[in-house]
């Protein structure tokens, strides 16, 4: 790609070797530039990140010059994990800005305070997918069961990747409302991830009407989908998993074969 976007301009070429090798220098000038400015860097917003400024870093959640200040500050808050940010990156799930709200919303989730779980309910319908994604990865790490009802309606989200992190986050959450909806999910076949994901939360719950689904499972083509099978029916824990899961055991994948073993053990214990 850039051969061919050189090619035919020599000094777009020098330009663009410039940059390369010079990034170091360009981004000093672009510090000093925004030092004079009264701007800030992101530089700067890892140094505060580093030295634990949460309230340096809460006021830039305001900071109207760039959106990506906002976010990494929303971000860096998010690493520290003191509660203290918790109203304030709330109030930033409402920025104009989508990628300040993902950032808004992932943060929340590290914090993992059950504060931000209404909140973040209400931002499972945001217009952006990556701001709805990143809010359920961050339901998720909160683990409450307020959230379950809104989740189970993203199921039918347009975008793959939103599906795929509410079947993991639910999962994660562990309610039982959601067993039936994730046996459906087992049926998204051209969905990989969505299926890889129900199979594992559907083992994180376990509720035996998981059973017999997985069972079926057993014999996928996919020797992965088998093994997590298998690993989910042991965490299950019911019996009659264990004549199916001992065919498994000459399963020509090794890993098929050693998560029924596995599995086989914990239901004989």
């Amino acid at each position: 790609m850039f051969r061919s976007c050189t090619q035919n301009s020599p000094i777009l070429f020098i330009v663009v070797l410039i940059l390369y090798f010079h990034s170091n220098e360009i981004d000093l000038y672009y510090s000093k530039w925004c030092y004079r400015l009264g701007k800030i860097d992101i530089g700067k917003v890892k140094e505060m990140e580093l030295n634990n400024d949460i309230s340096g870093l809460i006021d830039l959640l305001d900071y109207n010059e760039e959106c990506i200040i906002r976010s990494n500050a929303a971000e860096a808050l998010g690493e520290i994990g003191d509660n203290i940010a918790v109203d304030s990156l709330i109030n930033s799930l409402n920025d104009e800005d989508y990628i300040v709200r993902g950032s808004a919303a992932w943060a929340l989730g590290e914090i993992n305070d059950d504060r931000a779980v209404e909140p973040l309910i209400k931002v499972l319908g945001d217009r952006d997918s990556d701001v709805r994604k990143f809010t359920a990865i961050a339901l998720g790490n909160i683990g409450d069961s307020r959230a379950v009802e809104s989740l189970l309606k993203r199921l039918n989200d347009k975008c793959i990747t939103v599906r795929e992190n509410v079947v993991n986050t639910l999962g994660k959450i562990g309610d039982h409302r959601a067993v039936e909806p994730l046996i459906g999910a087992l049926g998204t076949k051209n969905e990989y991830f969505t299926v890889v994901n129900a199979i594992i939360a559907l083992g994180e719950i376990g509720d035996i009407r998981a059973v017999q689904p997985l069972i079926n499972f057993l014999d996928d083509r996919e020797f992965y989908l088998r093994s997590l099978a298998a690993s989910s029916l042991g965490k299950i824990g019911d019996l009659s998993a264990i004549e199916p899961l001992r065919k498994s055991l000459n399963d020509e994948y090794g890993i098929v074969r050693v998560s029924a073993a596995h599995a086989i053990k914990k239901l004989e214990e």
